[in-house]
């Protein structure tokens, strides 16, 4: 079993921020009352990074990057954001909780920003996305 990495991210404009943006969505769910919907979310996190594009949750846009984690909660309908950074690999943006059917625009904005960004090289992941050469080799043990 493959265990795909899961990124988050922050937007450009707060690249020293202090929390990833997803984080700060889950903690406004859980204070507004909408604890299923923050823990459907963890799930359906937990799901991608587990099982990658085989995600029972993932939904794709037409004409976009960014995949989309849907389900039902009784709190609403739970949903979270989310793009490649490589072929096994993905960066979860930003997550919401809402009774009505589509998806936030001002999120998917947001989304389409930081992917922006990340395409350009700007540091927007975190854990920070360390460039991997052909060069690099295993350290040595030093002998004693």
């Amino acid at each position: 079993m493959v265990t795909h990495r899961t990124f988050l991210t922050v937007h450009p404009n707060d690249a020293e921020g202090t929390r990833e943006a997803v984080l700060t969505d889950l903690l406004a769910m859980r204070q507004q009352s909408k604890h299923k919907c923050a823990d459907k979310i963890i799930k359906m996190i937990e799901d991608l990074r587990l099982n990658g594009l085989e995600c029972r949750y993932i939904k794709t846009f037409k004409d976009s990057s960014i995949f989309e984690l849907k389900d039902r909660t009784p709190d609403g309908g739970a949903r979270a954001y989310c793009f490649r950074v490589s072929k096994d690999d993905f960066a979860v943006a930003r997550a919401e909780c809402k009774k009505e059917n589509a998806a936030d625009k001002t999120l998917l904005r947001w989304t389409e920003n930081v992917i922006a960004a990340w395409q350009e090289g700007e540091e927007v992941l975190r854990p920070k996305l360390k460039k991997e050469t052909k060069e690099a080799k295993p350290k040595e043990k030093k002998r004693k």
